[in-house]
């Protein structure tokens, strides 16, 4: 469910931005705003007199306490929101859909939105809407909207609105080519090995504004069959700088940073964080600190794999805090592939500290050194943390539902480094 992305999706720190806004980036409960819930259900009997219900929420932000900037225009952001909520008559929904479907109908009918703050940059907002909801068939549905705003201004900005005139083909074009690297996928190969339904590159229809890049999310149905869930694309402003606008929403863009910082939280499951900088010498320092925020002891493993290096000359363990031991595996290496069930050679480095007591509530540090090739324009990471119960579990972050499949089956978050 895309409701993670809110707390998933990753933080780069852009050069332009304070530091307090950096740091509260994707962070609702630092930036002092609450959550206001509204709900309302009804239920009739149907023709054997059993219950059918419908029930419709809403959640958004309470932002009497708030100190930001911005925190003024919620209200007329959320309006709409309200005033569609209060527009639906469950008594009547509910007789009409027992008149006109099936009359044996039992259960519950739901539909639930939230709308909440996702990100924010030194000259723009965005809200994220995420709607679910069950109303027949063989499945519910989930969906997700995002909301770019100006403080002041009047609309929800567009890709037009971003970039200069006449560049959208071009936009497209970086696009097709960023996520095909991004996946493995050849410049020749057919998108629908990937699972799109046609090979016709497409940029989504909701996009998100974010410190270092352009959060492009295909909803199901989108590209891609319902079983394959969301599909999400990071583009960094770094591939499209010569197409932004210089006196728009992302001239902040244009300004480059040898800095990075990124946070992914799974709500009550696991938070990590990862800092860098890249040094003179062209060295990245590269800190990640991950901590078990619920969950009995485990067996446990930070993972940090590097798609386009494969092998470790280029780098060096710097220190380490609470792991038994940190491992490499250079590509070739015998890997456990998740959905095989048995090894494979792994394909790039990988880089693990292991440890065999992760506790609730307890950190995990590890310091890296690491130098790409300078063929290697945009560095990618993929970032992971598994734990291993006593039943033989595993639990691995982030959730089969988010971010991108990495050599070994399992889900990794992304970071792309900017030169």
């Amino acid at each position: 469910m895309l409701r993670h992305i809110l707390l998933v999706s990753i933080l780069f720190c852009a050069g332009a931005m304070p530091a307090k806004a950096e740091e509260l980036f994707f962070d609702a409960g630092a930036w002092g705003v609450g959550e206001e819930r509204l709900e309302k259900s009804f239920c009739l009997p149907n023709k054997r007199e059993e219950k059918f219900c419908m029930l419709e929420s809403l959640t958004y932000p309470a932002t009497e306490r708030s100190t930001l900037p911005y925190a003024t225009e919620l209200p007329r952001r959320i309006h709409p929101f309200l005033k569609e909520y209060r527009a639906v008559d469950l008594r009547k929904e509910l007789y009409n859909t027992l008149k006109d479907m099936e009359p044996a109908m039992t259960g519950e009918w739901y539909e639930k939105r939230s709308v909440a703050l996702f990100a924010q940059t030194s000259s723009t907002y965005t809200l994220i809407v995420n709607s679910s909801g069950y109303t027949g068939g063989a499945h519910g549905f989930f969906s997700t909207a995002f909301l770019n705003y100006t403080p002041g201004g009047e609309k929800a900005l567009t890709l037009s609105d971003l970039f200069i005139r006449d560049s959208k083909r071009t936009l497209r074009r970086i696009a097709e080519r960023y996520y095909r690297h991004s996946v493995g996928l050849s410049s020749h190969a057919s998108l629908t090995r990937e699972g799109w339904f046609e090979n016709r590159f497409t940029l989504a229809r909701e996009f998100a504004i974010t410190p270092r890049g352009l959060l492009f999310v295909y909803n199901q149905y989108e590209i891609k069959p319902y079983a394959a869930g969301q599909t999400s694309l990071m583009l960094p402003y770094a591939l499209v700088r010569p197409l932004i606008d210089p006196k728009g929403p992302l001239a902040f863009a244009l300004r480059p940073s040898r800095k990075l910082e990124a946070h992914f939280i799974v709500p009550d499951k696991v938070r990590l964080d990862i800092h860098g900088r890249r040094r003179n010498d062209g060295f990245w320092e590269l800190d990640l600190h991950a901590r078990r925020l619920a969950g009995s002891e485990a067996h446990g493993w930070l993972s940090l794999s590097f798609p386009d290096l494969p092998r470790a000359s280029r780098l060096s363990t710097a220190g380490s805090e609470g792991f038994d031991s940190i491992h490499s595996y250079p590509a070739g290496s015998r890997l456990y592939h998740k959905a095989l069930h048995q090894r494979v050679d792994g394909r790039y480095l990988l880089v693990e500290g292991v440890t065999t007591r992760w506790k609730e509530d307890e950190n995990k540090h590890l310091h890296l050194r690491v130098k790409f090739p300078a063929s290697i324009t945009f560095p990618r990471l993929y970032l992971r943390v598994t734990f291993k119960n006593s039943d033989g579990k595993l639990e691995s972050y982030p959730p089969e539902y988010e971010g991108i499949e990495g050599e070994q089956g399992f889900k990794n978050w992304e970071v792309v480094l900017v030169r």
